[in-house]
Formats: structure tokens, sequence, C-alpha cells
């Protein structure tokens, strides 16, 4: 409990309360004991204060380390094929410097996209919810993905019918975008990566299953945290905010995100989310949906 000394201080009493019995075991009376603990419960404050301020330092930095290669390695392509577009007399050579520029440019955006992205998501911004399908999500995943040149890979099972569900297009877009494109990343180009949804114990789950090499377990307990790298090498394109981004979004739309990654490789991401309100549950498995993303033949 929280009073005031004669000076006018706030202070901390923690109560404590004990039964006094008579020999017959019948109640005499009760005694409280108060026991300042401003002092204590101060230094556990302070304590609480220090390892916040700790954790923010650590994250900045981590931030700032991630930002400053993430924006180096494009601005350096771009430099240099500014440099060499300007040096080329053949069109043929002057256009693809200019599309690496471009395609470097496309880098930069994304990156300030997830950060802005971030931003919003952590200021709990409100967000524009309507109804939604499924497979139309889906499908502008897809589509996000394939701007990036890969419309060649992607192939689309035909759809069935799935329940609606309420939540922000341009969010919940974002978050399926994000799965398969680091599913893209990590598979083998010459295997499919396979996008399913369907119902699963009262909600819409959306599966994306690859051919890579599996994620290592401790990858796998840290790969949704903000600012994590499962490649300390940065051998991979990608600043840890991706998958984060998902995470939050999922939970803002109260649903979550279940990885499987079992030894022999493959890994299945699954997207569950709560079906419209207003619309009756289907039975688990009555709405399939197949997408294949596969190397081009």
């Amino acid at each position: 409990m929280h009073v005031r000394d004669t000076g006018g201080q706030q202070r901390m009493l923690e109560v404590r309360e004990h039964m006094l019995l008579r020999r017959d075991g019948t109640l005499n009376g009760r005694l409280l004991l108060l026991r300042d603990v401003t002092a204590r419960e101060s230094a556990r404050e302070n304590a609480l204060i220090l390892t916040l301020e700790q954790r923010r330092r650590e994250l900045m930095s981590a931030f700032i380390t991630g930002a400053a290669h993430e924006f180096r390695t494009p601005l350096s392509v771009i430099r240099a094929s500014a440099y060499l577009a300007s040096r080329g007399a053949e069109p043929a050579f002057r256009k693809s410097q200019h599309d690496k520029i471009g395609g470097q440019v496309a880098k930069l955006d994304r990156l300030i996209d997830q950060m802005q992205m971030m931003m919003v998501l952590d200021a709990g911004a409100e967000m524009e919810l309507e109804v939604l399908e499924v497979d139309a999500l889906i499908r502008e995943a897809i589509h996000r993905c394939a701007a990036l040149g890969a419309a060649q890979r992607v192939s689309l099972v035909p759809v069935s019918d799935l329940p609606p569900l309420r939540g922000d297009a341009r969010l919940l877009a974002l978050a399926l975008e994000e799965v398969l494109r680091n599913a893209l990343m990590y598979s083998p180009a010459d295997r499919p990566v396979v996008v399913s949804a369907l119902t699963e114990e009262g909600l819409l789950c959306v599966r994306v299953t690859d051919n890579g090499d599996g994620i290592a377990p401790p990858v796998r307990e840290r790969m949704f945290e903000r600012l994590f790298r499962g490649d300390p090498a940065r051998s991979t394109p990608g600043f840890g905010l991706g998958l984060s981004i998902v995470r939050s979004v999922l939970e803002a739309h109260h649903g979550r995100v279940e990885v499987d990654s079992p030894p022999e490789g493959g890994t299945v991401v699954r997207v569950l989310l709560p079906p419209h309100p207003s619309h009756e549950h289907e039975p688990a498995g009555s709405a399939d949906l197949a997408l294949a993303v596969a190397a081009a033949s």
C-alpha cells in the first residue's frame, strides 16, 4: 500500500496479517504488521529501468549495424552501375546497368517500407477492418512476389470456397508476402514452394511448405524476434524485420503463426486466423486451396 509520511513523501508499505487465536482455536483478534519497503521497491524499479535501457541500447545498436549493412550493399551496387553506365557505349550494356540500379532501389524501398510498417505496428495504429477472402489475400501476396521477376515461377491451382475473415487487407497481404518471400529465399530454385489454405479446427489456416534444408531448433525458437538473423554471416538478403512483422500483424488479428521443420528438411509455416464472426465455421478440411510456386521449366 502507498502512504505519505509527515514530510509529504510517498512511501510503500508491505502489509502482513496474522490471526491471533485463543487456546480453544477461536479467533481472538488480528495483528497487522507494516513494513516500509520503499527502498527495496525503488531498487527493483531502478534495476528494471536499467535492464530495459540496456535492452533498448542493444536493439538500437543491432538496428544501426544491420541498417548500415543493408543500405551499404545496394548503394555500392548503384554507385558501380551508375559509373559503368556512364562509361558504356552499347545501349544494351547501359540498359543492363540501369536495370541493376532499379533492382537495388526496389530493395531499399522494401527495407524502408518494413521499417515504417514496424513503427506503425508498435504505435498501435488503428486498422482498416473489412471482410476479406483468403484466396484474394494469397493471390495478392503472390502477385507482390511475382513483381520481383518471379512471375514465371508461380503456378495457381483453382481455388475452392473458404469462409471469409475480418481484417486489414494491406497488413494481412503483407504478412503472407513475408512468409512466402522467406520460403522462396531458402528453398532451392528447382523445387516448389507450396501454399495451401483450408479450415482447421474452426480456424483459417494458410500453410507455406518449402523444400529447403530446414531450420535448426535454436533458430526456429527465435526466428520471429525483431532484428534476429538466422544467418550471422548475412550471406542472404534481409534485415530481420520481415518475420517479426508477420507475428505482430497476426497477433493484432487474434491469430498466430506456427513453424514445423523436421530434421530431414523442409519447413511448414502455418498462418492461423479466426474466420469472420458472423460466418459459421466450416468442418475441418472442408475447403482447400493449393498454390505452387515452382521453378520455371
